[in-house]
């Protein structure tokens, strides 16, 4: 299947969720199209269809169906596997557990595309797991690839987004492409920006805690949390899938609004992904928690496609 267009970037994404890379080249006005997409979730689909343009034959909602060998030529592939096999808050079984062994579906869709790019993320413990084996095995796959791969930890807070969340990103140019990139890791930029200036104004009642739920957020009740308690944040800790849910993704993240508590919402959710407000929320609060906290980072994808000159050339401009 021919998948390039000259005046078209193409791409593909696994492990798909709301689509970061889609909205991070939206932002950039980069004139794209989606080949395919995949993810095992019912309702993310339904968050990315109503936020994206794609054929329904080009979904998949299970990576061992996508053939590679089906979009040849595709532009860019862009993953961020299941992360809890390596997360520091899940119980690192690594590639003994299933879903950390999806990184490797990752890899044969490489292989089988041979895309000119791709884009891999994945949560900092993947470099750490098991003193840097894993990743080291994990490095070999995709050095076997045959393509130039740079890596580097980068955190949002460095990127224009007041949210502390180290994320490993690694991206791999064709050696046959001809395709460079100026700078990775990309620039920092300087924060200027505060957890503060992304909250909304009338929020509904519902997201405030009640007396009791406040009074044990703030004593000691919340000894067995991982982390301590902070309702003023500058910059917010990392974002979790669990942010519904009362314990520390919850707690970790209570903001005090006029001597009130209370939780973040999901719009403020999706601001501290580098999602515009021109996203559309089509699901229930608990699933937007959840797909949010899954989600990358836009801005970080920003600032790794403006290194890329082969990318930037499909910019939009407008008079």
């Amino acid at each position: 299947m021919e998948t390039n267009n000259a005046d078209t970037f193409t791409i593909g994404t696994l492990f798909t969720g709301i689509g970061s890379i889609e909205h991070a080249l939206s932002r950039l006005n980069i004139n794209h199209k989606i080949v395919f997409a995949c993810d095992i979730c019912k309702y993310v689909k339904k968050s990315y269809f109503a936020n994206y343009k794609i054929n329904q034959e080009d979904w998949y909602s299970d990576v061992n169906n996508v053939n590679g060998n089906k979009y040849k030529n595709v532009d860019m592939i862009v993953g961020g596997s299941p992360c809890q096999s390596f997360s520091f808050v899940g119980k690192q079984k690594g590639l003994e557990d299933d879903r950390g062994k999806l990184i490797f579906q990752f890899i044969r869709v490489i292989k089988e595309a041979q895309p000119k790019m791709f884009i891999f993320e994945n949560v900092k413990g993947l470099t750490t797991h098991e003193k840097g084996k894993t990743f080291d095995f994990v490095k070999k796959k995709f050095y076997d690839l045959n393509y130039d791969i740079q890596y580097s930890i980068l955190n949002g807070k460095d990127y224009g987004i007041p949210q502390s969340r180290n994320r490993l990103f690694m991206v791999g140019i064709n050696k046959n492409s001809n395709i460079k990139m100026n700078i990775f890791p990309p620039p920092k930029i300087e924060l200027l920006t505060k957890m503060k200036d992304l909250l909304e104004d009338n929020v509904e009642n519902k997201y405030y805690l009640s007396e009791k739920l406040k009074n044990y957020v703030l004593s000691s009740g919340t000894k067995n949390f991982k982390t301590s308690t902070e309702t003023d944040l500058d910059i917010a800790r990392a974002l979790l899938s669990s942010m519904h849910k009362m314990h520390r993704a919850g707690v970790d993240n209570y903001i005090t609004y006029e001597e009130k508590i209370r939780k973040l919402t999901p719009r403020e959710c999706l601001r501290l992904m580098g999602f515009t407000d021109d996203f559309k929320i089509v699901v229930s609060d608990t699933r937007m928690y959840q797909q949010a906290g899954n989600s990358i980072i836009v801005n970080i994808f920003i600032e790794i496609i403006k290194q890329i000159d082969y990318i930037m050339k499909f910019m939009k401009i407008e008079n």
